[in-house]
């Protein structure tokens, strides 16, 4: 699993995103499983929605985290079940909205329903945002063409941290970057 330690909750090692979730699949789940939510002669037609909805973001955000990000095809795969998860951030917003406006549940579950799902997106759009390198779309790696001493063939591989990549760089000629401002892209 490719969880950086600053991203991985302090009891279960779990991404975030992951953790945030699984709560909301949780509660999802009990909610559309209420009979005081969603009656059960209706639950068929929308609660299966609504907890199908909750499960594909669950299922989108595992898929994507077992992704390496030191495969560039993986990377790639990896940012898109990231926007598929989102996509269903949004699907079960929907679905919600629907149920809602059907059932006429609690307005203070709605809102306490809806701000869990707000949580996975910002958890979310903030995960895929700290991969993502606004320069090149490279995922934390700059790779700029700056002269590599032992060939032309190459270019110095230099992370965003401004530390060297040895999987191009070589390190006992040190690192010359070309400096950007990643920032401004």
């Amino acid at each position: 699993m490719t969880v950086r330690k600053p991203d991985r909750t302090p009891t279960n090692g779990l991404l975030l995103v992951q953790d945030a979730a699984y709560r909301l699949y949780a509660h999802t789940a009990r909610c559309a499983s209420n009979e005081k939510t969603i009656p059960k002669r209706l639950r068929w037609c929308t609660g299966q929605f609504i907890v199908s909805a909750a499960s594909k973001i669950c299922e989108n955000i595992d898929i994507a985290n077992t992704m390496r990000l030191d495969d560039s095809q993986e990377r790639v795969w990896r940012l898109k079940y990231q926007k598929i998860a989102l996509g269903a951030t949004y699907n079960l917003l929907t679905e919600l909205h629907k149920a809602w406006y059907a059932h006429h549940f609690d307005d203070g579950k709605l809102l306490h329903w809806i701000e869990l799902v707000m949580e996975v997106q910002r958890l979310l759009k903030a995960w895929t945002k700290s991969e993502a390198d606004p320069a090149d779309g490279s995922g934390g790696t700059v790779r700029k063409a700056s002269p590599n001493a032992s060939n032309g063939n190459n270019v110095y591989n230099v992370n965003t941290s401004g530390s060297n990549n040895n999987n191009n760089a070589n390190n006992n000629r040190g690192v010359a970057p070309d400096y950007a401002d990643t920032e401004a892209h």
